[in-house]
């Protein structure tokens, strides 16, 4: 069994939406843990996946590999994920460019190019949003033949 590994070389999937007029207005970023150590959930955004794994399987080497993750907004203000990166360039995360109302439901693209890969493979998607703690990860994981 190997475990697959590829080039870093991918460029991160950054919203263009109003994210600095957000940061400007004190939207995006929050620090909501009190001094006693628990978290005030009202100030902030929250997302929640239906599920955060993806297990493609077994594939053939070449093939391509799409999942829509879902996810609802849950906390008490619009949900904006800044960016999406992947451990490669092999894996595409695609991110919604305009921030999710609360109670909203989206969903986060992962696209794995199995092209030159073979064997189990682990692709970890790390999200960063305006939610406490501020990254979320999906993972996509199958078997390349």
């Amino acid at each position: 069994m190997q475990l697959g590994a590829c080039s870093t070389n991918a460029e991160p999937v950054v919203p263009s939406a109003d994210a600095s007029q957000l940061a400007n207005e004190g939207e995006i970023v929050r620090f909501p843990v009190r001094n006693d150590g628990t978290i005030d959930h009202s100030q902030i955004a929250a997302i929640s996946f239906l599920d955060s794994l993806y297990d493609f399987g077994h594939v053939d080497a070449g093939a391509v590999v799409s999942h829509r993750f879902a996810f609802r907004n849950t906390g008490a203000k619009p949900l904006m994920i800044s960016s999406a990166t992947s451990t490669c360039g092999c894996t595409v995360p695609v991110v919604p460019k305009t921030p999710i109302a609360v109670g909203d439901t989206a969903s986060v693209l992962v696209r794995f190019d199995t092209e030159g890969k073979s064997g189990l493979q682990n692709k970890p998607v790390t999200l960063t949003a305006n939610t406490y703690p501020n990254q979320t990860r999906v993972l996509v994981t199958g078997t390349v033949d």
